[in-house]
Protein backbone atom coordinates (compact mmCIF):
# COMPACT_ATOMS: atom_id res chain seq x y z
CA UNK A 1 0.00 0.00 0.00
CA UNK A 2 1.58 3.32 -0.46
CA UNK A 3 2.06 5.97 1.71
CA UNK A 4 -0.68 8.63 2.34
CA UNK A 5 0.90 12.33 2.99
CA UNK A 6 -2.09 14.51 3.57
CA UNK A 7 -1.14 18.42 3.34
CA UNK A 8 -2.76 21.35 4.99
CA UNK A 9 -3.92 22.88 1.32
CA UNK A 10 -5.08 19.35 -0.23
CA UNK A 11 -7.60 18.88 2.98
CA UNK A 12 -8.54 22.50 3.22
CA UNK A 13 -9.15 22.18 -1.00
CA UNK A 14 -10.84 19.05 -1.42
CA UNK A 15 -12.07 18.01 2.15
CA UNK A 16 -13.74 21.41 2.93
CA UNK A 17 -17.24 20.81 1.30
CA UNK A 18 -17.77 17.30 2.48
CA UNK A 19 -16.42 18.55 6.38
CA UNK A 20 -17.59 21.21 6.81
CA UNK A 21 -21.37 20.05 7.38
CA UNK A 22 -20.04 17.49 9.85
CA UNK A 23 -18.09 19.90 11.98
CA UNK A 24 -20.11 21.90 14.46
CA UNK A 25 -19.64 25.72 14.29
CA UNK A 26 -17.86 26.02 17.86
CA UNK A 27 -15.07 23.23 16.00
CA UNK A 28 -14.93 25.48 12.97
CA UNK A 29 -14.30 28.50 14.56
CA UNK A 30 -11.65 26.85 16.84
CA UNK A 31 -10.02 25.62 13.94
CA UNK A 32 -10.21 28.84 11.16
CA UNK A 33 -10.58 31.51 13.34
CA UNK A 34 -7.46 34.07 14.18
CA UNK A 35 -8.44 36.43 17.66
CA UNK A 36 -5.74 38.62 17.68
CA UNK A 37 -7.15 39.80 21.47
CA UNK A 38 -6.80 36.60 22.71
CA UNK A 39 -2.86 36.85 21.57
CA UNK A 40 -2.06 39.48 24.10
CA UNK A 41 0.48 38.37 26.55
CA UNK A 42 -0.03 38.95 30.32
CA UNK A 43 0.44 37.58 33.46
CA UNK A 44 -2.69 35.09 32.99
CA UNK A 45 -2.09 35.31 28.95
CA UNK A 46 0.71 32.93 27.01
CA UNK A 47 3.50 35.13 28.06
CA UNK A 48 2.73 34.51 31.80
CA UNK A 49 2.32 30.30 31.19
CA UNK A 50 5.80 30.12 28.93
CA UNK A 51 7.42 31.57 31.89
CA UNK A 52 5.73 29.70 34.48
CA UNK A 53 6.26 26.51 31.97
CA UNK A 54 9.81 27.13 31.57
CA UNK A 55 10.80 27.98 35.15
CA UNK A 56 9.18 24.31 36.01
CA UNK A 57 10.91 22.48 33.56
CA UNK A 58 14.12 24.23 34.57
CA UNK A 59 14.00 23.99 37.92
CA UNK A 60 13.20 20.15 37.18
CA UNK A 61 16.20 19.49 34.86
CA UNK A 62 18.25 21.27 37.11
CA UNK A 63 17.27 19.12 39.67
CA UNK A 64 18.34 15.80 37.96
CA UNK A 65 20.28 15.42 35.10
CA UNK A 66 20.02 18.41 32.70
CA UNK A 67 19.50 18.55 29.03
CA UNK A 68 22.77 18.50 27.17
CA UNK A 69 25.03 17.42 30.48
CA UNK A 70 28.10 15.24 29.82
CA UNK A 71 29.23 12.25 32.02
CA UNK A 72 31.54 14.06 34.03
CA UNK A 73 30.22 17.73 33.19
CA UNK A 74 29.45 19.43 36.28
CA UNK A 75 25.68 19.01 37.50
CA UNK A 76 24.68 22.61 36.29
CA UNK A 77 26.51 22.60 33.28
CA UNK A 78 23.36 24.22 31.32
CA UNK A 79 19.81 23.42 30.98
CA UNK A 80 17.59 24.80 27.64
CA UNK A 81 14.32 24.49 26.80
CA UNK A 82 12.27 25.94 24.40
CA UNK A 83 8.45 26.52 26.06
CA UNK A 84 7.62 27.84 22.78
CA UNK A 85 7.95 24.62 20.91
CA UNK A 86 6.37 22.35 23.39
CA UNK A 87 3.30 24.34 23.78
CA UNK A 88 3.07 24.45 19.76
CA UNK A 89 3.01 20.92 19.62
CA UNK A 90 0.83 20.12 22.52
CA UNK A 91 -1.47 22.44 21.41
CA UNK A 92 -2.25 20.77 18.88
CA UNK A 93 -2.06 17.06 20.49
CA UNK A 94 -5.08 18.96 22.23
CA UNK A 95 -7.30 18.77 18.89
CA UNK A 96 -7.67 15.39 19.64
CA UNK A 97 -7.76 15.62 23.34
CA UNK A 98 -10.59 13.79 25.98
CA UNK A 99 -11.81 16.55 28.36
CA UNK A 100 -9.81 15.42 30.78
CA UNK A 101 -6.89 15.72 28.70
CA UNK A 102 -7.71 19.48 27.65
CA UNK A 103 -7.13 20.30 31.10
CA UNK A 104 -4.36 18.33 31.88
CA UNK A 105 -2.75 20.11 28.66
CA UNK A 106 -3.98 23.37 29.48
CA UNK A 107 -2.22 22.89 33.23
CA UNK A 108 0.77 21.05 32.04
CA UNK A 109 1.38 23.83 29.91
CA UNK A 110 1.57 26.62 32.50
CA UNK A 111 -1.91 28.09 32.68
CA UNK A 112 -3.32 29.10 35.77
CA UNK A 113 -6.38 27.14 37.06
CA UNK A 114 -9.27 28.53 35.39
CA UNK A 115 -13.26 27.38 34.19
CA UNK A 116 -13.32 24.65 31.51
CA UNK A 117 -14.56 28.01 28.86
CA UNK A 118 -11.30 29.60 29.57
CA UNK A 119 -9.04 26.52 29.27
CA UNK A 120 -10.49 25.94 25.68
CA UNK A 121 -10.10 29.58 25.40
CA UNK A 122 -6.43 29.42 25.99
CA UNK A 123 -5.43 26.40 23.93
CA UNK A 124 -7.39 27.47 20.54
CA UNK A 125 -4.95 31.16 20.94
CA UNK A 126 -1.95 29.21 21.09
CA UNK A 127 -3.06 27.18 17.90
CA UNK A 128 -3.72 30.60 16.63
CA UNK A 129 -0.61 31.87 16.93
CA UNK A 130 1.08 28.94 15.77
CA UNK A 131 -1.10 29.24 12.89
CA UNK A 132 -0.43 32.54 12.09
CA UNK A 133 3.67 32.05 12.97
CA UNK A 134 3.39 29.73 10.09
CA UNK A 135 1.32 31.61 7.35
CA UNK A 136 4.51 33.83 8.03
CA UNK A 137 7.29 31.65 7.99
CA UNK A 138 9.56 32.65 5.51
CA UNK A 139 7.90 35.75 4.23
CA UNK A 140 9.15 38.09 6.92
CA UNK A 141 10.73 38.05 10.35
CA UNK A 142 13.40 35.87 11.80
CA UNK A 143 11.17 33.17 13.07
CA UNK A 144 10.50 30.21 11.30
CA UNK A 145 7.73 27.36 12.68
CA UNK A 146 6.31 23.84 11.50
CA UNK A 147 4.23 21.11 12.48
CA UNK A 148 3.79 16.89 11.26
CA UNK A 149 1.88 14.57 12.92
CA UNK A 150 1.96 11.02 11.23
CA UNK A 151 0.15 8.47 11.90
CA UNK A 152 0.51 5.42 12.05
CA UNK A 153 -2.16 3.31 9.30
CA UNK A 154 -2.98 0.95 11.57
CA UNK A 155 -4.17 3.36 14.25
CA UNK A 156 -6.71 4.48 11.23
CA UNK A 157 -6.63 8.34 11.92
CA UNK A 158 -10.51 10.00 11.55
CA UNK A 159 -10.95 12.15 8.78
CA UNK A 160 -12.06 15.21 11.02
CA UNK A 161 -9.07 15.08 13.46
CA UNK A 162 -7.19 15.22 10.15
CA UNK A 163 -9.09 17.81 8.93
CA UNK A 164 -8.86 19.74 12.51
CA UNK A 165 -4.74 19.33 12.25
CA UNK A 166 -4.64 20.61 8.53
CA UNK A 167 -6.52 23.94 9.72
CA UNK A 168 -4.24 24.18 12.70
CA UNK A 169 -1.23 24.78 10.63
CA UNK A 170 -0.12 21.01 10.44
CA UNK A 171 1.23 18.50 7.84
CA UNK A 172 -0.08 15.35 8.03
CA UNK A 173 1.03 11.75 7.00
CA UNK A 174 -0.09 8.59 7.71
CA UNK A 175 1.82 5.26 6.46
CA UNK A 176 3.79 2.80 8.45
CA UNK A 177 5.53 4.19 10.99
CA UNK A 178 7.46 0.71 11.80
CA UNK A 179 9.21 1.92 8.25
CA UNK A 180 12.96 2.80 8.83
CA UNK A 181 12.41 5.04 5.69
CA UNK A 182 9.53 6.62 7.10
CA UNK A 183 11.41 7.27 10.23
CA UNK A 184 14.06 8.67 7.69
CA UNK A 185 11.48 10.75 5.64
CA UNK A 186 10.17 12.41 9.35
CA UNK A 187 14.03 12.80 10.32
CA UNK A 188 14.71 14.90 7.22
CA UNK A 189 11.87 17.06 7.62
CA UNK A 190 13.06 18.19 10.48
CA UNK A 191 16.27 19.12 9.42
CA UNK A 192 15.28 20.98 6.83
CA UNK A 193 12.78 23.09 8.86
CA UNK A 194 15.71 23.25 11.62
CA UNK A 195 18.31 25.01 8.67
CA UNK A 196 20.35 21.30 9.43
CA UNK A 197 20.84 22.17 12.82
CA UNK A 198 19.17 19.47 13.85
CA UNK A 199 19.56 16.53 11.43
CA UNK A 200 17.70 14.09 13.58
CA UNK A 201 14.50 13.50 16.19
CA UNK A 202 13.75 10.13 16.02
CA UNK A 203 15.63 6.88 16.39
CA UNK A 204 14.35 3.48 15.32
CA UNK A 205 10.35 3.41 16.16
CA UNK A 206 8.83 0.78 18.09
CA UNK A 207 6.35 -1.34 16.93
CA UNK A 208 3.49 -0.51 18.60
CA UNK A 209 3.91 3.35 17.89
CA UNK A 210 0.28 5.17 17.30
CA UNK A 211 1.47 9.02 16.33
CA UNK A 212 3.97 11.33 16.23
CA UNK A 213 3.35 14.95 15.98
CA UNK A 214 6.50 17.20 15.66
CA UNK A 215 7.13 20.92 16.30
CA UNK A 216 9.75 22.59 14.60
CA UNK A 217 11.35 25.62 15.34
CA UNK A 218 14.17 27.83 14.01
CA UNK A 219 14.92 31.57 14.54
CA UNK A 220 18.04 33.69 12.87
CA UNK A 221 18.13 37.62 13.69
CA UNK A 222 21.16 40.05 14.12
CA UNK A 223 21.62 42.42 17.51
CA UNK A 224 20.39 45.83 17.10
CA UNK A 225 23.41 46.81 18.79
CA UNK A 226 25.84 44.25 17.57
CA UNK A 227 28.89 43.47 20.38
CA UNK A 228 32.41 44.73 18.59
CA UNK A 229 34.41 42.00 16.89
CA UNK A 230 37.81 43.50 18.28
CA UNK A 231 37.06 43.75 21.32
CA UNK A 232 36.13 39.21 22.10
CA UNK A 233 38.82 38.13 24.15
CA UNK A 234 39.72 35.76 26.59
CA UNK A 235 38.09 35.79 30.15
CA UNK A 236 37.98 33.83 33.36
CA UNK A 237 33.71 32.72 33.84
CA UNK A 238 33.05 32.01 37.68
CA UNK A 239 31.23 28.90 38.72
CA UNK A 240 29.52 27.34 41.27
CA UNK A 241 31.86 24.92 42.22
CA UNK A 242 34.37 27.95 42.40
CA UNK A 243 36.65 26.55 39.86
CA UNK A 244 36.73 29.13 36.77
CA UNK A 245 36.55 28.59 33.36
CA UNK A 246 37.94 30.27 30.18
CA UNK A 247 35.29 32.13 27.94
CA UNK A 248 35.57 34.34 24.98
CA UNK A 249 33.27 37.18 26.03
CA UNK A 250 31.40 39.50 23.91
CA UNK A 251 31.32 43.48 24.67
CA UNK A 252 29.29 45.67 23.57
CA UNK A 253 29.95 49.52 23.10
CA UNK A 254 28.48 52.04 25.88
CA UNK A 255 24.98 52.85 24.33
CA UNK A 256 21.32 52.64 25.79
CA UNK A 257 19.81 49.39 26.88
CA UNK A 258 17.40 48.47 29.09
CA UNK A 259 18.38 47.14 32.96
CA UNK A 260 16.98 46.33 35.86
CA UNK A 261 18.53 45.62 39.13
CA UNK A 262 18.04 45.04 42.92
CA UNK A 263 21.02 44.42 45.76
CA UNK A 264 21.86 40.99 44.07
CA UNK A 265 21.00 40.43 40.84
CA UNK A 266 21.47 42.60 37.48
CA UNK A 267 19.60 42.32 34.51
CA UNK A 268 19.16 43.73 30.51
CA UNK A 269 17.27 43.38 28.18
CA UNK A 270 19.05 43.01 24.25
CA UNK A 271 16.92 44.12 21.14
CA UNK A 272 17.42 42.54 18.07
CA UNK A 273 16.66 43.82 14.31
CA UNK A 274 13.23 42.83 14.44
CA UNK A 275 11.72 44.68 17.02
CA UNK A 276 9.53 42.09 18.77
CA UNK A 277 12.33 40.03 19.48
CA UNK A 278 14.06 40.29 22.85
CA UNK A 279 16.70 38.60 24.92
CA UNK A 280 16.84 38.81 29.04
CA UNK A 281 19.99 37.77 30.14
CA UNK A 282 20.08 38.03 34.26
CA UNK A 283 23.25 37.21 36.25
CA UNK A 284 24.27 37.89 40.23
CA UNK A 285 26.47 40.72 40.77
CA UNK A 286 29.18 38.98 43.46
CA UNK A 287 28.50 35.63 44.02
CA UNK A 288 27.38 32.93 41.62
CA UNK A 289 24.43 31.29 42.51
CA UNK A 290 22.46 27.97 41.54
CA UNK A 291 19.69 27.38 39.09
CA UNK A 292 16.97 27.29 42.37
CA UNK A 293 18.40 31.00 42.92
CA UNK A 294 17.21 32.18 40.05
CA UNK A 295 13.36 32.07 41.45
CA UNK A 296 13.86 35.14 42.84
CA UNK A 297 14.03 37.32 39.48
CA UNK A 298 12.31 34.74 37.23
CA UNK A 299 9.65 37.29 36.79
CA UNK A 300 12.04 39.47 35.15
CA UNK A 301 12.26 37.51 32.35
CA UNK A 302 8.97 38.84 31.08
CA UNK A 303 10.71 42.60 30.32
CA UNK A 304 9.25 44.25 32.40
CA UNK A 305 10.06 46.70 35.22
CA UNK A 306 13.45 48.38 33.31
CA UNK A 307 14.55 50.94 32.77
CA UNK A 308 16.82 52.48 29.77
CA UNK A 309 20.22 53.85 31.04
CA UNK A 310 23.63 53.95 28.99
CA UNK A 311 25.07 50.90 29.93
CA UNK A 312 27.65 48.39 28.58
CA UNK A 313 27.21 44.53 28.64
CA UNK A 314 29.55 41.66 28.18
CA UNK A 315 28.58 38.10 28.01
CA UNK A 316 30.26 35.33 26.64
CA UNK A 317 29.99 33.80 23.34
CA UNK A 318 27.26 30.41 23.36
CA UNK A 319 26.91 27.42 21.70
CA UNK A 320 24.86 25.38 23.45
CA UNK A 321 23.17 21.75 22.52
CA UNK A 322 20.27 19.97 24.69
CA UNK A 323 17.97 17.04 24.21
CA UNK A 324 16.14 14.82 26.53
CA UNK A 325 12.67 14.06 27.84
CA UNK A 326 10.34 16.05 29.07
CA UNK A 327 7.97 13.68 29.78
CA UNK A 328 8.68 13.37 33.53
CA UNK A 329 8.48 16.64 34.37
CA UNK A 330 5.10 17.38 32.69
CA UNK A 331 4.03 14.64 34.74
CA UNK A 332 4.44 16.14 37.62
CA UNK A 333 2.93 19.31 36.09
CA UNK A 334 -0.44 17.50 35.80
CA UNK A 335 0.21 15.19 32.37
CA UNK A 336 0.20 11.82 34.43
CA UNK A 337 -3.34 10.97 34.37
CA UNK A 338 -5.24 11.71 31.79
CA UNK A 339 -2.48 10.32 29.55
CA UNK A 340 -3.09 6.80 31.03
CA UNK A 341 -6.49 7.33 30.01
CA UNK A 342 -7.49 4.87 27.12
CA UNK A 343 -9.59 7.60 25.27
CA UNK A 344 -7.13 10.12 25.96
CA UNK A 345 -6.65 10.92 22.30
CA UNK A 346 -9.83 9.97 21.22
CA UNK A 347 -10.36 12.84 18.55
CA UNK A 348 -7.83 11.41 16.81
CA UNK A 349 -8.76 7.79 16.57
CA UNK A 350 -10.48 5.29 18.16
CA UNK A 351 -7.74 2.82 19.12
CA UNK A 352 -6.43 3.45 22.41
CA UNK A 353 -3.36 6.49 22.01
CA UNK A 354 -1.11 6.62 25.16
CA UNK A 355 1.68 9.84 25.16
CA UNK A 356 4.88 7.41 25.83
CA UNK A 357 7.44 10.09 25.29
CA UNK A 358 7.66 13.75 25.02
CA UNK A 359 11.22 14.50 23.87
CA UNK A 360 12.99 17.85 22.50
CA UNK A 361 16.73 18.95 21.00
CA UNK A 362 17.77 22.34 20.70
CA UNK A 363 20.85 24.22 19.07
CA UNK A 364 21.45 27.71 20.18
CA UNK A 365 24.37 29.83 19.10
CA UNK A 366 24.93 33.48 20.41
CA UNK A 367 27.59 35.51 18.90
CA UNK A 368 28.80 38.99 17.94
CA UNK A 369 26.51 39.44 15.35
CA UNK A 370 23.35 38.21 16.87
CA UNK A 371 21.69 34.36 17.92
CA UNK A 372 20.26 31.46 15.89
CA UNK A 373 18.39 28.56 17.54
CA UNK A 374 16.55 25.81 16.69
CA UNK A 375 14.07 23.69 18.74
CA UNK A 376 12.21 19.89 17.87
CA UNK A 377 9.71 18.73 20.22
CA UNK A 378 8.18 14.93 19.03
CA UNK A 379 4.93 13.83 21.39
CA UNK A 380 5.00 9.97 20.49
CA UNK A 381 1.86 7.63 21.30
CA UNK A 382 1.74 3.84 21.55
CA UNK A 383 -1.39 2.29 20.52
CA UNK A 384 -3.18 -0.40 23.09
CA UNK A 385 -0.38 0.29 25.63
CA UNK A 386 -0.36 2.66 28.69
CA UNK A 387 27.82 48.66 39.19
CA UNK A 388 29.38 52.15 40.48
CA UNK A 389 30.05 54.35 37.75
CA UNK A 390 28.42 56.94 35.33
CA UNK A 391 26.89 53.97 33.36
CA UNK A 392 25.68 50.64 33.86
CA UNK A 393 28.28 48.07 33.39
CA UNK A 394 26.72 44.16 33.31
CA UNK A 395 29.28 41.49 32.83
CA UNK A 396 28.06 37.59 32.62
CA UNK A 397 31.14 36.19 33.99
CA UNK A 398 28.81 33.59 36.26
CA UNK A 399 25.81 31.39 36.38
CA UNK A 400 23.33 33.16 34.38
CA UNK A 401 19.26 32.45 33.25
CA UNK A 402 18.24 33.68 29.99
CA UNK A 403 14.71 34.07 28.31
CA UNK A 404 14.17 35.04 24.15
CA UNK A 405 10.97 36.20 23.88
CA UNK A 406 8.73 37.20 21.17
CA UNK A 407 6.73 40.45 22.32
CA UNK A 408 3.88 40.00 19.73
CA UNK A 409 3.05 36.51 20.60
CA UNK A 410 4.02 35.73 24.18
CA UNK A 411 6.02 32.80 23.25
CA UNK A 412 9.30 32.03 24.93
CA UNK A 413 11.56 30.84 22.02
CA UNK A 414 14.39 29.55 24.11
CA UNK A 415 15.08 29.74 28.40
CA UNK A 416 17.63 28.49 30.16
CA UNK A 417 20.21 28.37 32.83
CA UNK A 418 23.77 28.68 32.35
CA UNK A 419 26.64 27.59 34.90
CA UNK A 420 29.73 26.19 32.97
CA UNK A 421 29.22 27.89 29.30
CA UNK A 422 30.72 24.90 26.68
CA UNK A 423 33.84 25.78 25.44
CA UNK A 424 34.22 27.50 22.08
CA UNK A 425 36.72 26.51 19.66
Amino acid sequence: MKQMWVERRWLLKGGLGALAGLMSRASLADVLVTDDAAMTAGDDGVLGAQLRLGEQLMRYLASHKPLGAKDGAEATGHVVVSPASLAAILSLVDLGGSPVMHSAIHRALGFKHALRRKELGDLASLRNSVSAIIRQSGKDGPMVMANLVAFDRVTKPKQLGMYALSGAGADVLVDALSDAKVIDRINAWVKEKTHDLIPQILDEAPETLGLVALNALYFKDKWQVPFEPSRIMAAPFQTTSGKPVDVQMMHSKVTEFRFRQDDRFIAAELGYANENFKLVVATTKSAPAQPQEFTAVSSWLDGRGFDAENGEIAIPKLKLSASGELLQPLDTMGLFLARHSPRALQGFSDAPLEIARIFQKIELRVNEEGTEGAAATAVMTTRGIKLATDHIKMVVDKPFVFALRDEKTGFILFMGYVGVPPKIS
